[in-house]
């Protein structure tokens, strides 16, 4: 006959409307492990079992708050006519002898990748071919029901469901049945199968009703667990009961012994990890033995196991504490691309200098180099595992690791790497002392080659790229990126060399002179540093501004850039100004990010500061002389009188101390200052990015200029070189927006975190922080400049918007270099991240501000506006009452 509303097994297509039960079914034909035999009807049974009028009233039934409508509806629905006389033509195909046949829905969303309605429609068991059609109308109710609708409106879905297709199956009455699932779903193991089971129908297994035996099965069909439960009761088929099922006792002779045997296990086992191979994902999986012949019922995808990571996946160690300076919040694709090559050329130039094999020791490490970061829900964070595996193979990496994590957490030293072997430790010294002889000239040789492919010393004055063609560009772009990754020697020495030698003089302090926080004095006041030079100059601004308040009090205001024409007028304001930006105009909040706008096109932030500074000298003559940062260079020299006392009786070790001390200010020194030869590359970079922006604007690439950011470097040149894989770039633009915006909204990752298997899978970024009790009256961090200082706290999120009075504590979350415009005028400073040798604290103590670093929970233990006092030498903050009032 002609079907119209049945569709059997053998002509049943997963293209077909017949829900995502059945359709995994349809898929599975000549699937070797037995079905029982089916057939399915499809919902056009339901629509056409409405009247004309009713089906009207369903489809305006859009909202899920409609239900009362609905219920009124549906409690009329019975199958028409014609679909009955099909339903009974179609059973007596199915079940010529009369057999008894179970009764399931098969929703048309049921059963997919992301929801799974399992356990929420009605299934109907060992119905004779009879009772099927009214059992029938009672599967299209059970798709309303509360739980289908609650669970809908849970996963954001207000539209009503579309109506069901309808299963009828043979009936299976077997010795032992369950389920069987693709990964494990507690522990989220992809490499095992978990199979549940128990004697006769499956039924008080899937309500939760009776335990059952659980086995745990490897790739290599091995039980590594098993669990085996006393099985009072089995639900078995009884005719004369109306349910036509009851709860049978198990006999005590196998109440406690496994439901299934050795060979079982393992038949269910492969069965599901070849169901799980079909179809591309783990799955959900009802089974049953008749006659020790195994069936399969029904499969599922394991929707649920995409939360959860892979516990057998690699683990990954995340942190963002020496990244979140410069990449602070949410990054775009084109700093995050340009930033990744960048660190892997930092790397892979380090391990030229570290490894005692020679250059090309380390090629076929070069996917290490690559992996040194990574861009987590839109943030930058250095991948700490792979930094380990380059530290486990470059020898030189474990000794910086050594002094690293001293200098870090001088309390554990037993979490320090194994020393090397005493020849390749001298070895190692010997190359570095040889290459740390030649760092002033291979400092200077760098400098020469900046300033030289920079081509124009005033950034802010561009002709020469607006002359050149988008291929120039993109050339000229390629020049200072292979700048960066083959000839950034000295810096990449300098970053190592300055930590070990910090390193050593902490050791040598705590050592030979009983004090380790001695280390800071004697840092203090190197006066060399040119972000020290950029301080004085911001102080002799203030001062010419203090002689005129109406400019004062514009620059101290909402707007503070409506004074800066009047400024410039002004001939010795405008010399400070012009050497400020030639010198410190790239300079910007997160620094080494490209869509940052630099200080000479939005001085805001610098004029701000000049007018808060200007306040404290305020009613003094412009011409009067800066004083001299005496705080600093009297802890210097204090410091160093205490060494000499503490080794006046040991000539050699005074001059191994002093000459270490000697080298770790020259270090340190060359490290800032090769710092801002790093900010002015990378903003020649930003500039080049910036002109091909505007260029890809005209070419009607992109819609807007700015938009280049969203792409990757691979893809900004790409386009002009034709190597990119899609030329849709307004298109790829408007995904990322989308996505990026998520990120902003989204609340952060954790500073630190790990990961399991696949980053993107089941893992949540965030690690267990810090007890911070609000009772605690102080808190504990690293002190990097000596000295006491008592204040209101003011917490800055942006020093855009920073308003500090004279003499407030600073607190932040993290810092980066442009952060220092905010030091002038405060009493002291205090960062939850960051170390002793950050950008931050190194001009601290060259300005003699006290400041302590790396203090857990500080800005969820502290409020804006609350008093403190900060201990630069014990790294101590401590809540203090208000000072009376006078």
């Amino acid at each position: 006959m002609e079907w119209k509303y049945v569709l059997f097994a053998h002509n049943a297509s997963p293209s077909d409307p017949i829900g995502g039960k059945t359709r995994a079914l349809a898929m599975l034909r000549g699937f070797h492990v037995p079905v029982p035999q089916w057939f399915v009807l499809t919902p056009q049974a339901f629509w056409d079992s409405l009247g004309a009028d009713e089906r009207e009233a369903f489809k305006t039934l859009a909202d899920l708050k409609e239900t009362a409508d609905l219920v009124r509806l549906l409690d009329a629905l019975s199958p028409s006519e014609a679909v009955r006389r099909e339903i009974g033509h179609a059973l007596k195909v199915l079940c010529p002898k009369g057999e008894l046949v179970a009764v399931r829905s098969s929703a048309v969303d049921e059963d997919g990748r992301e929801y799974s309605y399992a356990g929420q429609l009605d299934t109907f068991l060992c119905l004779p071919p009879g009772d099927v059609a009214d059992h029938v109308a009672k599967v299209w109710r059970s798709a309303y029901n509360e739980r289908v609708l609650a669970y809908r409106l849970e996963k954001g879905i207000r539209q009503l469901p579309p109506p069901p297709a309808v299963l009828v199956q043979q009936m299976i009455f077997p010795e032992a049945s369950g389920v069987a699932f693709g990964a494990d779903p507690v522990s989220g193991r992809r490499n095992a199968v978990v199979i549940s089971s128990i004697y006769g129908l499956g039924t008080a297994l899937v309500s939760g009703e009776t335990d059952a035996d659980t086995f745990h099965v490897d790739d290599n069909g091995t039980v590594y667990n098993q669990v085996i439960v006393h099985k009072q009761r089995a639900t078995v088929y009884h005719p004369e009961n109306p349910e036509r099922l009851v709860a049978a006792k198990i006999k005590d002779d196998i109440a406690q012994k496994p439901s299934l045997d050795e060979l079982q296990v393992q038949q269910v086992a492969l069965m599901t990890r070849q169901l799980s191979d079909f179809f591309g994902q783990p799955q959900d999986v009802e089974w049953a033995f008749q006659k020790g012949r195994l069936f399969l019922l029904q499969s599922r995808p394991m929707t649920a196991i995409h939360h959860l990571p892979d516990p057998d996946g690699e683990k990954l160690s995340w942190d963002n504490g020496e990244l979140i300076d410069s990449f602070s919040g949410v990054t775009t694709p084109l700093s995050y691309s340009f930033a990744r090559r960048f660190y892997a050329g930092y790397y892979r130039q380090l391990a030229r200098y570290l490894s005692l094999e020679g250059e090309g020791a380390f090629q076929h490490r070069d996917d290490l180099f690559q992996r040194t970061i990574g861009l987590i829900r839109g943030r930058v964070y250095g991948n700490m595992t792979v930094l380990a595996q380059l530290s486990a193979e470059l020898p030189g990496l474990r000794l910086f690791e050594r002094y690293t994590r001293l200098v870090a957490d001088a309390e554990t030293p037993e979490s320090l790497p194994p020393p090397l072997p005493r020849r390749d430790t001298l070895r190692l010294k010997l190359r570095l002392l040889k290459a740390y002889w030649r760092l002033p000239k291979t400092t200077w040789k760098l400098q020469q080659e900046i300033r030289a492919v920079l081509m124009n010393a005033n950034v802010a004055v561009m002709p020469s790229l607006k002359k050149m063609r988008p291929d120039q560009l993109a050339h000229y772009y390629r020049h200072l990126e292979y700048l960066l990754a083959t000839e950034w020697d000295a810096p990449v020495l300098t970053n190592y060399v300055s930590d070990i030698f910090y390193g050593l003089l902490l050791t040598l302090c705590r050592g030979w002179c009983g004090d380790a926080s001695l280390c800071q004095d004697l840092l203090s006041g190197e006066g060399e540093m040119a972000s020290v030079e950029a301080a004085q100059l911001m102080e002799q601004m203030a001062r010419f501004v203090a002689g005129h308040p109406e400019l004062m009090e514009i620059l101290c205001g909402d707007d503070p850039l409506a004074a800066a024409g009047t400024l410039q007028a002004e001939p010795v304001f405008a010399t400070i100004y012009r050497q400020y930006m030639e010198q410190f105009g790239d300079r910007t909040l997160e620094d080494l990010k490209l869509e940052s706008d630099p200080l000479y096109l939005d001085p805001t932030l610098l004029m701000k500061n000049v007018g808060m500074l200007a306040r404290k000298y305020a009613g003094n003559s412009p011409d009067e002389e800066i004083p001299e940062q005496t705080g600093a260079a009297g802890l210097r020299m204090a410091g160093e009188a205490r060494v000499n006392e503490a080794l006046a009786g040991h000539p050699l070790r005074r001059w191994i101390f002093f000459e270490v001390l000697r080298r770790t200010r020259r270090a340190i020194c060359e490290r800032e200052n090769l710092r801002l030869e790093l900010t002015r590359v990378v903003g020649r970079i930003r500039l080049i990015v910036r002109e091909l922006g505007h260029r890809f604007r005209a070419s009607n690439i992109l819609a807007d200029p700015a938009d280049v950011f969203c792409l990757t470097v691979d893809e900004m040149l790409g386009i002009v070189d034709g190597t990119t894989a899609t030329v849709n770039l307004r298109g790829l633009v408007a995904l990322r927006k989308q996505e990026f915006e998520v990120w902003r909204k989204a609340e952060p990752p954790t500073s630190r975190f790990e990961t399991q298997g696949m980053v993107w899978v089941g893992n949540r970024f965030k690690a267990q922080l810090p007890e911070v009790s609000l009772l605690e009256d102080h808190l504990k961090g690293q002190g990097c400049c000596p000295g006491i200082a008592r204040g209101r706290a003011r917490i800055v999120v942006s020093p855009q918007d920073a308003v500090l009075e004279q003499g407030s504590v600073l607190i932040a979350e993290r810092s980066d270099p442009a952060w220092v415009m905010l030091f002038s005028g405060v009493a002291g400073v205090v960062f939850e991240t960051g170390s002793p040798l950050c950008h931050a604290a190194i001009v601290a103590r060259e300005m003699g501000i006290p400041a302590v670093v790396s203090v857990r929970g500080l800005t969820r233990w502290l409020k804006d506006g609350d008093w403190v006092e900060i201990d630069g030498r014990a790294g101590t903050i401590r809540k203090i009452k208000p000072p009376a009032a006078s």
